[in-house]
């Protein structure tokens, strides 16, 4: 399998799960496949795996990739947390060259904080 992180991305988004579940046991990097397995939790499991999946990418990827758990939150749709982990990511200058773009963080686009992050980074905000 070549590009496992792709498939899981298009089953994910197109709501094949069995395919989605699949292709994340294949990713590489297991900040990735934690990412992947929060958020077919916090779409397609109950809230207690949720929270534990959630649980797992903050000890996983947040210390190294906080725009991961920034993703899952937002996808969650608690922005407060969502915002507290972009703003660690805008700080260790990570991963946030597709804040505008990320589909994960489409839910908490139209809060003023999305506004102000994308001035802070110097991004149009159009």
């Amino acid at each position: 399998m070549r590009y496992p992180e792709r498939h899981v991305h298009f089953d994910f988004f197109e709501g094949r799960r069995d395919e989605a579940r699949n292709h994340c046991g294949h990713l590489p990097d297991e900040g990735e496949r934690a990412l992947w397995h929060a958020l077919m939790a916090l779409g397609w499991g109950t809230a207690a795996e949720a929270d534990h999946a959630l649980e797992d990418l903050v000890a996983r990827a947040g210390p190294r990739d906080p725009s991961s758990v920034a993703d899952a939150y937002a996808w969650r749709g608690d922005a407060d947390r969502a915002f507290a982990w972009l703003e660690r990511d805008h700080e260790q200058r990570v991963g946030l060259s597709d804040v505008k773009a990320d589909p994960l963080l489409r839910k908490i686009r139209g809060d003023p904080r999305h506004t102000a992050l994308l001035k802070k980074m110097n991004l149009p905000v159009d």
